[in-house]
């Protein structure tokens, strides 16, 4: 109503005028915004995406690490009861996956300063963890199935693998902290727009 008693009382080119630029300030307004909005939301969504690809990057090769180690364990179990070659040349293969897996894990946590902090003590239980697998298979080899146990008796109350997966449980989580931290952080940042 007192948008059509200003425009009544106005000239009529006068009132054109003010009656167009009521319209046209909110929609240049409006593409303005549209356009801050266009060119600064994209990277931070493209960040965003690549950071969530980066965490599942990381889980998946911590977990495919302990799953091949896991894999090697089984191989090599059968190996132990049947003396099947295939079983332990499915072994070496597993444990060269895990050792890949490991220098891949390193190579893609090379900026986060807590990841490669565990990197050391991640590598010294895998290498634990192939020593006593190899330590087992070499007793087979030289002395048979007895010999074998005897090895496997010994360390009845060490377990590497449950060990490695510790260790690689804390990478997980690790990351899940992170990326919650991040999603925060994008939030905060989101707000502001």
């Amino acid at each position: 109503m007192v948008v059509r008693s200003l425009i009544k009382k106005i000239d009529l080119p006068v009132g054109m005028v003010f009656a167009v630029a009521l319209i046209a300030v909110p929609l240049v307004t409006l593409i303005c915004l549209q356009l801050y909005e266009a060119l600064l939301r994209p990277p931070q969504l493209a960040l965003d995406r690549a950071w969530i690809a980066h965490t599942f990057d990381v889980i998946s090769t911590a977990e495919g690490m302990v799953g091949s180690a896991q894999n090697a364990e089984r191989a090599q179990r059968g190996f132990l009861l049947t003396g099947a070659q295939a079983y332990l040349d499915r072994y070496r293969t597993e444990v060269a996956q895990s050792q890949e897996l490991l220098q891949r894990r390193r190579a893609i946590t090379s900026d986060n300063p807590e990841q490669q902090r565990r990197m050391p003590t991640l590598a010294a239980a895998l290498d634990d963890w192939h020593a006593e697998r190899e330590v087992t298979i070499e007793a087979y080899t030289r002395e048979g199935l007895i010999a074998a146990q005897q090895m496997t008796r010994t360390r009845a109350g060490r377990d590497t693998l449950r060990q490695l997966s510790g260790l690689v449980d804390a990478t997980v989580e690790t990351e899940h902290e992170l990326r919650s931290e991040e999603r925060r952080v994008g939030k905060e940042c989101r707000s502001r727009w």
